[in-house]
């Protein structure tokens, strides 16, 4: 779901800045999630060419789905992120010790 949502906000900046090969990319990436009738329709609202009623769409499925659980999702990226980084700098600190 987190996914869908940060992917349904990007098509609505791409609409804003009139980046159509974004929009596309968006929607071939999303057309792989498993949607509901609501995410469905808006797909098909932006393979029809109707922004306006896409973007109106896009608003009410985002205010819809948002909550605590976008906290936590945006939580979690940071947390993933975090141990990323710090992997990197155990990964570095082995190889420094190694060469010693």
């Amino acid at each position: 779901m987190q996914q869908l949502l940060k992917r349904l906000s990007i098509i609505k900046a791409s609409v804003a800045l009139e980046d159509y090969e974004i929009i596309e990319l968006q929607i071939s990436k999303i057309q792989s999630l498993e949607l509901d009738n609501e995410a469905q329709s808006i797909i098909e609202q932006l393979n029809e060419h109707q922004y306006i009623s896409a973007i109106s769409s896009i608003d009410r499925y985002i205010d819809k789905n948002t909550g605590l659980v976008v906290y936590e999702g945006a939580q979690s990226a940071a947390l993933k992120l975090e141990l990323k980084m710090l992997e990197l700098k155990l990964q570095g600190l082995s190889d420094k010790k190694m060469k010693k």
